[in-house]
């Protein structure tokens, strides 16, 4: 029978770690589901490949495993199996060396720099008191975000809870809130000439979040998804998460949920949101 967790039983159970990257970093937001399954059950038996001796010279670990037994563990087919191996060399995760024939591949696993980045998670939870430090460490509070709002702000927040996912609509609404505090914004973002992303973009992301200063990394991410949306796409991201009093991952998340659904320009999103909305 079935228990519910508790905090004594919360570490008792094995699991397969999937690096969270997969499910934040642009690089990974198409990868399929057993993509993900087969990184992590190869990284799983490199301790296995360890104790049985199989290292190269170079001191680099690989996995000897056949695909008929992965596509049994991961119930699938020969032809989603081969599709899965294929999506992990391409996102350059895995490498493979022939060793003859009726034998089985050695399959090196690659740690990509990508891999190494860790994010925060508090976004996925409904609602964080401020006032409670569980999980915290040191008296943070668990779910507190770096920009904090007011009281008066919360109550903005909540009349656009649900924001109209009407294009014309966003286009007259950001035109106007753009005309009156694009300049002033710009001045307190634009921090140096070797920024990545221009004022207007930055001044949406201060306008969403709160965060005058906006780091390196937030800009090689950005620049990411402008490379692969249309730029208005990713400024209305911005704006859907900042209603919502949300942080950057948050609008991180809806742009991968749109780059999965191949919705890259505002027609596709919008078609895209009307169908999600409407259930069908």
């Amino acid at each position: 029978m079935s228990e519910l967790i508790t905090v004594e039983k919360l570490n008792s159970v094995a699991f397969y770690q999937i690096p969270q990257a997969f499910y934040y970093h642009p690089k990974y937001a198409g990868m399929s589901g057993s993509a993900r399954e087969t990184y992590a059950i190869l990284r799983n038996l490199l301790g296995l490949s360890v104790k049985s001796g199989w290292v190269n010279e170079k001191g680099e670990i690989f996995v000897k495993i056949s695909r008929e037994r992965l596509m049994s563990r991961l119930g699938i087919k020969k032809d989603k199996m081969s599709s899965v191996f294929k999506e992990l060399r391409e996102l350059e995760l895995i490498m493979e060396k022939r060793i003859g024939c009726n034998k089985c591949n050695e399959i090196y696993i690659y740690n990509a720099k990508e891999l190494n980045e860790h994010y925060l998670e508090s976004d996925l939870l409904e609602e964080i008191s401020e006032d409670k430090s569980e999980g915290g460490g040191n008296g943070t509070p668990f779910g507190r975000r770096e920009n904090s709002i007011t009281k008066e702000d919360k109550t903005e927040v909540q009349i656009a809870e649900k924001p109209i996912h009407n294009k014309n609509t966003f286009i007259k609404n950001y035109d106007d809130k753009t005309k009156d505090t694009l300049l002033p914004v710009v001045k307190e973002v634009v921090l140096a000439k070797e920024n990545l992303v221009d004022g207007e973009i930055l001044s949406e992301f201060h306008r969403s979040f709160g965060m005058g200063k906006v780091s390196m990394k937030a800009q090689e991410v950005i620049r990411m998804f402008l490379n692969r949306f249309e730029r208005s796409v990713v400024l209305y991201a911005f704006e859907l998460a900042g209603a919502k009093n949300k942080s950057f991952d948050y609008a991180q998340g809806i742009l991968r949920r749109w780059w999965q659904a191949g919705a890259f320009n505002f027609d596709e999103v919008f078609a895209y949101e009307e169908h999600y909305s409407s259930g069908v």
